[in-house]
This record gives C-alpha cells, sequence and structure tokens, in this order.
C-alpha cells in the first residue's frame, strides 16, 4: 500500500487546511457570569427592583419587594451561568480529543508524523491504545473503538473493512489499516463542535417561568 507522496499531501494540506478543531477563544468563568446580567430580561428585573426600591425609601416602606426581585434575578444569572459553563467545559473536553502523533503511510512507507498534517486521502496505521485523528473507511483489518464521544455510549463496537472509524473516539483493541475522507472541522467531531459555538443555549425552566411572570 503506497498511501499519498509528499507532494500530493502538502498540496492538499493546502486545500483543506490543517487536521485541528478550532473554536472561538475560551470565555473565563467570570466573564460568563456576567454575560447573565445582559439579558433583557435580567435588566428589566434589575430596573423594576429600582423603581422599587425608590418607591419604598420614598414611602418609608420596607423593601421587601426589591430584594425579592434582586433574589429572583440572582437565581436565574447562576441558573444561566451552570448552563453556560458545562457547555464551555464541553467544548474544551471536545478539543482534547485531538491526538498529537499519527502513524501514516506515505510515499509507500509507514512514518509518524503531527495528526495536524493529516489530509483526506491519507492511509493511517490504527491499534489498540490510539485516538482516532480524522474520519476514516478501515480497508483492512479489524478494531474495538470506543464511541462514548459521539454517541454517549461507552461499549466496545466493532468495526470492520468498509465500516467507517470517527475522530476522536478511542481504539480499544485490534489493528487495522484506514483511509482518510474528512479532516479538521469536516469531521463529525468538528461539527459537534461547531454547532456548539453556534447554537443558541436555550432557556432553562427557571428562566421560562420567569418569561412569563414578566408578560
Amino acid at each position: 500500500m503506497q498511501g499519498l507522496t509528499t507532494e500530493e499531501a502538502k498540496k492538499r494540506l493546502r486545500i483543506y487546511g490543517e487536521n485541528r478543531i478550532e473554536r472561538r477563544k475560551r470565555i473565563p468563568p467570570w466573564k460568563i457570569f456576567l454575560n447573565q446580567f445582559t439579558s433583557p430580561l435580567v435588566l428589566l428585573l434589575l430596573v423594576a427592583a429600582l423603581l422599587s426600591f425608590s418607591l419604598a425609601i420614598a414611602r418609608g416602606e420596607a423593601y421587601t419587594d426589591s430584594i425579592l426581585i434582586i433574589a429572583i434575578v440572582l437565581l436565574a444569572c447562576i441558573a444561566g451561568f451552570v448552563q453556560d459553563y458545562k457547555a464551555e467545559q464541553t467544548i474544551e473536553a471536545l478539543q482534547r480529543l485531538a491526538t498529537p502523533k499519527v502513524k501514516v503511510i506515505r510515499d509507500g512507507i509507514e512514518q509518524e508524523i503531527s495528526s495536524v498534517e493529516l489530509v483526506p486521502g491519507d492511509i493511517i496505521v490504527l491499534e489498540g491504545g490510539d485516538i482516532i485523528p480524522a474520519d476514516a473507511k478501515l480497508v483492512k483489518g479489524e478494531l474495538q473503538v470506543d464511541e462514548s464521544p459521539l454517541t454517549g455510549e461507552s461499549r466496545a463496537v466493532r468495526k470492520g473493512e468498509g465500516d467507517n472509524v470517527y475522530s476522536g473516539c478511542g481504539v480499544f483493541a485490534g489493528k487495522a489499516v484506514a483511509e482518510v475522507f474528512a479532516t479538521g472541522m469536516r469531521t463529525e467531531l468538528g461539527k459537534i463542535t461547531a454547532k456548539m459555538q453556534e447554537i443558541e443555549e436555550e432557556k432553562t425552566p427557571f428562566q421560562l417561568q420567569m418569561d412569563q411572570l414578566t408578560r
């Protein structure tokens, strides 16, 4: 099995780019928390708390309502923070699934290269203990694969000739040769990461109840 030539691999690298999962700049926890206070609903409640507090002082009354509103705002912001922080941690976990080195056949020689240099059409060698570096189709051999990063199920899945294996999944056992067909953000792992970064977070049940209260 010859694999790609070095020159062809360089050409494809220029076309497809490096095999890496891209993501937005990491958001620190304190910024995630402060972002919760930019919600129109939260701003509306803060204004209501301020007005209630001002009226209570003017009338010489207790400002119980103001305290209640502020407590509701804090609970909503904490709930939103927990949800957003978990999403941020999940994205970071997906990034850590990348493997630094991979065995590849180029110019008819098995060699070890940086996984970021992989391109579609590369022939890679996989065996027990490896993390699959890109989406690929098995052309020879058999593997027991952990697909939990994609499916959530940790049981071993048997993969044979003609089956697809996916970036970020671990190899429990076996040895196989596979042809890469997708790298970087074009892999299933890359698509999941992109969706998590782009899709607007759904509101928590508590936030939905707050929406109803302000109607």
